[in-house]
């Protein structure tokens, strides 16, 4: 049990330096479009779809990405199921852009004083 939860640990570890890297990559990518609130959304939105954790079982305390989860389930399950997967990713994501929102909002006051 205690190798399993080290193990555990370092794979989310990797998976978030992963992801830190893929943010990085749609960072470079985004750059070219021309509208900055197109920008900020599309990067808010990749970094909402890549850190939303589920779990994976609810008799298990284990937690795995929910786009992940949301695919299997749905290649498994069908669509009913990879749409309750991905509730979360969307809760996350609309969380994520109202505090993005409200941020621009309060940088955009302190730049006009």
């Amino acid at each position: 049990m205690m190798e399993l939860e080290s193990d555990y640990y370092l794979a989310w570890a990797i998976y978030l330096l992963a992801v830190l890297t893929a943010q990085i990559v749609v960072w470079r990518l985004v750059l070219h479009v021309r509208f900055v609130e197109l920008r900020s959304i599309l990067q808010v939105c990749s970094l909402a779809l890549f850190i939303t954790p589920v779990r994976l079982d609810p008799t298990q305390n284990y937690w795995v990405p929910a786009f992940i989860a949301a695919l299997m389930d749905g290649l498994n399950d069908g669509v009913d199921a990879l749409l309750n997967r991905f509730v979360p990713v969307l809760f996350v994501m609309t969380g994520l852009l109202i505090a993005s929102f409200i941020l621009k909002l309060i940088m955009r006051k302190n730049k006009s004083r």
